[in-house]
């Protein structure tokens, strides 16, 4: 188990749903405005540690997900559009079955969710940022 299978978990459920990462690590302003419908861009951290003992340490990196929609004309629909898609993401990382299942991800848990324009001018096309803490463990080996 290590922190290291986070990213790949949220990779696996977004991309599952149809979403294609923008893997640019550290930019998400610079995705091009032909793919950016239901593109999504991973965040990691903080990383924060909750307990330890002689063999495993308990960890829950924080992971933020933006993912993003094209509004064309109709902000409205758009904004309906990334809130279906949003709850849809939500509820396949969060769900036990899902994050229980692969060695690094014990569990996952929703914090937060605001829907922010690209920028100020251009109101059409907006993105979802949630945020999540993974809990994952680290097994020391002697």
């Amino acid at each position: 188990m290590s922190i290291t299978g986070v990213l790949p978990y949220f990779r696996e459920r977004l991309n599952g749903l149809g979403h294609s990462e923008w893997a640019d690590a550290l930019n998400f302003d610079n995705i091009p405005e032909t793919i950016i419908d239901r593109a999504y861009h991973l965040d990691f951290g903080p990383l924060v540690g909750n307990s330890r003992n002689q063999n495993v340490s308990d960890l829950s990196p924080g992971v933020t997900v933006r993912l993003f929609v094209k509004g064309y004309r109709n902000t409205n629909e758009a904004r309906d559009r990334l809130i279906s898609f949003a709850q849809e993401a939500i509820c396949d990382i969060i769900d036990p079955r899902n994050a229980t299942i692969g060695p690094a991800v014990k569990n996952v848990v929703f914090t937060s969710m605001n829907i922010i324009p690209i920028d100020g001018s251009n109101d059409n096309t907006m993105y979802a940022e949630m945020n999540f803490s993974a809990r994952t463990f680290l097994v020391f080996t002697t």
